[in-house]
């Protein structure tokens, strides 16, 4: 028995004065545990390779980047400008997993007309 009740109060016994402590502890350490769950979805981390074009006109990566990184600063970006290989190295950059995420030049209509097979 941990604890003995009469109409008028409730009293731990020996037993229950033993286990009070270890049951606050047990009680504060899964408070803790669900915290630190809760927590893991509101704030993004890793890593993020991207790989763009060095002569994109008209995006401005640098700002992007940084106002990305203000919002989230537990991600950490990795950028790589192609190199001589331009869109075709940083198409083969992501497919082989290197990239997780390359801005590309397409030459020509980049989707299909209408009812068209490519």
């Amino acid at each position: 028995m941990l604890f003995e009740r009469n109409a008028r109060r409730v009293v731990l016994t020996a037993a229950g004065e033993v286990l009070a402590p270890k049951a606050r502890a047990t009680l504060d350490t899964a408070r803790a545990a669900r915290d630190a769950v809760q927590q893991v979805g509101k704030e993004l981390g890793g890593t993020i390779a991207l790989g763009c074009l060095s002569g994109v006109g008209g995006i401005d990566f640098a700002g992007l980047l940084g106002e990305f990184h203000a919002r989230h600063p537990l991600v950490r970006l990795w950028l790589r400008t192609a190199e001589s290989d331009g869109s075709a190295g940083l198409a083969r950059s992501l497919t082989v997993g290197e990239l997780d995420v390359a801005f590309l030049g397409l030459a020509g209509r980049p989707f299909p007309e209408r009812g068209a097979a490519y």
